[in-house]
């Protein structure tokens, strides 16, 4: 497996729309930001969920100042269960974009993190998808290795032109 930048840069693109989905649909508006603040001593929630499937792996972190991860949890829950929760979301959605492209990943369960000046060390030249909402940032991105002949071309399968929460019967 290698780190091909156009695979990466593909599945970043999904990485990024899902994520504005995501929060849309929890009715938080994502400002798209140049970069994250590096070093901000204030608390972060971190979930970091894998995905893989025939000829590609990787994971797909989403961090975020407690704001604007807090401003779309439903009342009553907690921190570090729904900062799992998103990423499992986000991935879900992500996983629903991979279709598109005739691609079946399978998803690991999330793990949640806190803690403070938390930022992601990405190993290619590709930058993290970074936003602002509520006063705080909220950043997304991927690690994705592939196999050497892998492609990301758009497929034209029943699965996908399906929508979230679509019923499929067999």
């Amino acid at each position: 497996m290698i780190e091909g930048f156009e695979v990466t840069r593909c599945v970043a693109a999904m990485a990024r729309d899902a994520c504005e989905e995501l929060f849309e649909a929890y009715g938080v508006s994502l400002t798209p930001a140049s970069k994250p603040q590096r070093g901000s001593r204030q608390h972060m929630l971190c979930g970091v969920i894998g995905f893989v499937g025939t000829g590609i792996r990787g994971s797909c972190t989403l961090l975020g100042h407690d704001a604007p991860i807090l401003a779309s949890c439903p009342e009553g829950g907690g921190c570090r269960d729904w900062i799992g929760e998103l990423t499992n979301q986000l991935a879900g959605r992500m996983k629903a974009k991979f279709l598109a492209y005739g691609v079946e990943v399978q998803l690991s369960t999330p793990v949640g993190l806190s803690g403070v000046a938390l930022r992601p060390l990405p190993r290619h030249d590709l930058e993290p998808a970074s936003y602002q909402a509520h006063g705080g940032d909220v950043v997304v991105w991927v690690e994705v290795e592939s196999a050497p002949a892998f492609v990301m071309d758009r497929a034209e399968t029943p699965a996908a032109h399906r929508s979230e929460g679509d019923i499929v019967l067999f």
